[in-house]
């Protein structure tokens, strides 16, 4: 009769590493197949659901820029920001040669401010975590 012996030397901590890291993708996957699932059924439910202009009131936020940058939104954010500072280091002279410099000047900064504000809430949460974190 042969007698087997079973290796009981604890599992390498690489090995372990890789596994960890391979379960915590696929879960996360899981989850983001299944939130999508969700928020698919969601506006299908209430796309229905529109104001006096025939506008939808239900709408998916974010889906343009995630196309586009491709969830990178933090440099983008860091572009905006510079534009932002550009446009405010300039502002007073466009205000002072006319009325319509200080209105582009200050729709400049508007649209830097909300538009940077928008993009980078939210859904950019994701992108500056790292994946260890999640």
């Amino acid at each position: 009769m042969e007698k087997y012996r079973i290796n009981t030397q604890p599992m390498s901590i690489s090995i372990r590493d890789v596994l960890t890291d391979i379960l915590r993708q696929g879960a996360q996957k899981m989850s983001a197949e299944a939130i999508e699932n969700e928020v698919v059924e969601y506006l299908d439910r209430h796309a229905c659901v529109r104001d006096d202009q025939c506008h939808r009131l239900v709408v998916r936020n974010g889906y343009v820029s995630h196309k586009f940058f491709q969830a990178r939104r933090m440099s983008v954010g860091a572009l905006g920001m510079w534009d932002l500072a550009i446009v405010c280091f300039f502002h007073p002279q466009l205000a002072a040669r006319s009325h319509l410099g200080n209105a582009i000047g200050i729709s400049l900064i508007g649209l830097f401010t909300y538009g940077l504000d928008a993009l980078m809430s939210g859904a950019s949460a994701i992108d500056a975590g790292s994946p260890k974190s999640a």
